[in-house]
């Protein structure tokens, strides 16, 4: 489920990234608004590309829709049996989704999210290891689960709650595979900069050839 607005450069980015999954039974739900002239030209070309890809134009309303709310409506109009949110800026490897669904099937659990991400700072040029925390971002669950606990009406941190809910509910399992997403800082996150302060440090840092590998990725898809 993509969730995504006027970041159309991104967008291909992380189709192309689906498109090259390993796991085959996928199909990927691009949730948009009317009002995202730039994102339903991709759309639409994207569609015609891919019949795997998926385009939901949700109407105008008079209030602001907020993230939880477009997230709700990708659950409902996903056919799976399984939803992951698949953010439109960030980069995953040809192998997330088999990896978490392995890890759920091995587990029984009905959801999964990694324990550790990296982060990759567009500004320096920079890759960093997460501390371990369940990475919302990361979620893939049995859709019957969202259906009954549903993102909250906010418009960010929305995961969250979700998340935490699977946890106390002892429904979730975390792996810890951070090469399999990375999470791409580029200044026009959900989250301010400041937020992104206590990633940065030099002891979090990744090796520099490590750097470079994850750059050249992003710039090839």
């Amino acid at each position: 489920m993509c969730v995504t607005r006027g970041r159309p450069n991104l967008l291909r980015r992380a189709t192309r990234c689906f498109q090259r999954q390993s796991y085959a039974r996928r199909e990927l739900l691009i949730v948009y608004e009317d009002d995202d002239p730039a994102t339903k030209s991709l759309v639409r070309q994207l569609e015609w590309e891919d019949l795997r890809v998926i385009g939901l134009c949700v109407p105008m309303r008079p209030h602001k829709i907020s993230l939880g709310e477009l997230r709700n409506i990708a659950v409902d109009h996903s056919s799976g049996d399984f939803v992951a949110q698949w953010d439109d800026d960030d980069w995953y490897s040809d192998h997330r989704l088999e990896v978490q669904w392995d890890a759920i099937a091995g587990s029984g659990q009905p959801a999964c999210v990694l324990g550790r991400w990296t982060v990759f700072d567009t500004r320096s040029q920079l890759a960093y290891l997460s501390m371990w925390r369940t990475w919302e971002g990361s979620l893939l669950c049995r859709r019957s689960e969202m259906l009954e606990r549903r993102y909250p009406d906010l418009p960010r941190a929305e995961d969250t709650p979700a998340v935490d809910a699977l946890q106390r509910d002892g429904k979730l399992t975390m792996i810890n595979r951070p090469d399999v997403y990375v999470y791409v800082f580029h200044n026009n996150n959900t989250w301010p900069a400041q937020h992104f302060s206590g990633f940065f440090q030099p002891d979090r840092r990744l090796a520099d050839q490590r750097s470079k590998e994850i750059a050249q990725r992003l710039s090839e898809c």
